[in-house]
């Protein structure tokens, strides 16, 4: 098991993209529950496609108060894979570019595909609470997502762009 400790934003200028390198992704997610486990099938990739079924929880504790989740991948075979996957049937596409940013981090610029089209996301992923906390976003960063529950993959899945524009023109709910 591991922690995810990131930040996701919305992106208001997309910086230059050129030389870096493009990971497809599909996500494919059950039908809806209450949010508390999220439950996902994944592939990605170009020449080497890996597959995995991944689960994330809220992390007890302190940790949950700072937006951690527990997260955990299994990897899964061609089969498998093409098994579950009718168990999950809201999906969403997504390219992604990793771009590295001063101070050792590594942004995830997300570029929704199909019904999504248009949505464009960025997160970045940190090593503990205090890092994250400590974060100054790049100017090209909007505004964060943390704790806007439209903006989970899991909820976006199966969504259109129309459905969650006005989201993107809200000011944050809390």
């Amino acid at each position: 098991m591991a922690q995810e400790i990131e930040l996701p934003f919305l992106v208001t200028r997309l910086p230059d993209l050129s030389g870096i390198a493009c990971t497809h992704i599909v996500q494919s997610y059950p039908p809806l529950g209450d949010g508390s486990m999220r439950l996902r099938v994944s592939m990605r990739g170009g020449i080497v496609v890996l597959r995995e079924l991944t689960k994330k929880t809220p992390a007890e504790g302190y940790a949950k108060e700072m937006g951690v989740d527990d997260e955990h991948n299994v990897p899964l075979s061609e089969r498998e894979y093409e098994r579950l996957k009718p168990l999950f049937p809201r999906e969403l596409t997504k390219d992604r570019f990793k771009l590295p940013l001063p101070g050792g981090y590594v942004s995830e610029i997300d570029m929704y595909g199909d019904a999504l089209e248009g949505l464009i996301r960025v997160e970045v992923e940190f090593r503990n609470v205090a890092e994250k906390l400590a974060f100054t976003p790049p100017d090209w960063f909007g505004r964060c997502l943390k704790g806007e529950p439209w903006a989970k993959n899991s909820a976006l899945a199966g969504k259109t762009f129309a459905e969650i524009k006005g989201f993107l023109e809200e000011p944050p709910a809390h």
